[in-house]
């Protein structure tokens, strides 16, 4: 529900996270979006019905009331059901057209990539990793414009919600975080501090590697992998969206989660550990 209201409900607040990408400034955030792609997101007995959403539009002020009402006839378009990863991604869309690719003049500048879940690494098939499946990137025009980084990130997310059931797309439910976030940090550039004025060299320590410090992948190639993330053709090293020119401007990762039944409190409190999505 939080991607659904964000962009009628919490627009001051959500535009914190682009502070740095005014007008004057040459150095827009770079957002990676990780998208918690874990079988549940796409099962069943996780369905949103647009009657439950509606209910909760209808507790609204009149004027959020009928913008809530909206975006939820834009996100099921029709549909009584969807499952909880059709309506994030299709959230997620709500969001990035009415804040970042628009051509009104509030347009925000932004850097944005997308970041799923795999079943390939170098430990064996099936354990689960991390993948740029759309290399950062400015946002410009917009989703209708032809040959635009924004109408590529919308073909993007209509693509996975399409195939929201096929398998390359689902990760298993025991997925390893850890692995995700480890694969992003390699691609990111492997560094404990950015590598500045034009320093290629991890900073970090040792040792430099697929298992170490730097940029070379730690998973295996796989076809989700988005080409523009890496330096070579064969995809085993990662080319850093943070450049010297660049590296004024934020750097984030967002991750729009699920549910996480392994990994849950037991203290009976049921509202921790939900997920960005909830």
């Amino acid at each position: 529900s939080w991607l659904l209201l964000s962009a009628a409900t919490g627009r001051a607040e959500d535009i914190d996270l682009f502070k740095g990408g005014g007008a004057q400034d040459p150095s827009p955030p770079n957002v990676l979006i990780f998208l918690d792609n874990t079988s549940n997101w796409s099962a069943n007995n996780q369905a949103w019905s647009k009657t439950s959403v509606d209910a909760k539009c209808n507790a609204l002020a009149a004027t959020e009331k009928a913008t809530c009402l909206n975006y939820s006839s834009q996100i099921f378009l029709g549909a009584p059901n969807l499952t909880q990863g059709q309506v994030q991604l299709r959230a997620l869309k709500l969001v990035l057209n009415e804040l970042v690719c628009t051509t009104g003049a509030g347009a925000l500048r932004v850097n944005v990539g997308l970041s799923l879940m795999g079943q390939q690494s170098t430990l064996s098939n099936g354990h689960g990793v991390g993948i740029i499946n759309f290399a950062i990137r400015p946002l410009t025009g917009t989703a209708t414009t032809v040959g635009s980084s924004c109408k590529a990130i919308i073909d993007q997310l209509d693509t996975i919600d399409a195939k929201i059931q096929n398998p390359e797309y689902k990760a298993p439910s025991s997925a390893n975080y850890g692995a995700a976030l480890y694969e992003i940090f390699k691609y990111f550039g492997g560094h404990s501090n950015p590598a500045l004025a034009g320093n290629p060299d991890p900073n970090g320590g040792s040792p430099v590697g697929a298992t170490g410090y730097g940029p070379i992948r730690y998973s295996k190639p796989n076809v989700l992998d988005d080409a523009a993330a890496f330096k070579d053709a064969a995809k085993t090293t990662y080319q850093s969206p943070i450049t010297p020119a660049s590296a004024c401007g934020g750097n984030y990762v967002v991750l729009v989660g699920n549910t996480y039944p392994n990994f849950e409190p037991s203290n009976g409190d049921p509202t921790v550990f939900k997920g960005i999505g909830y």
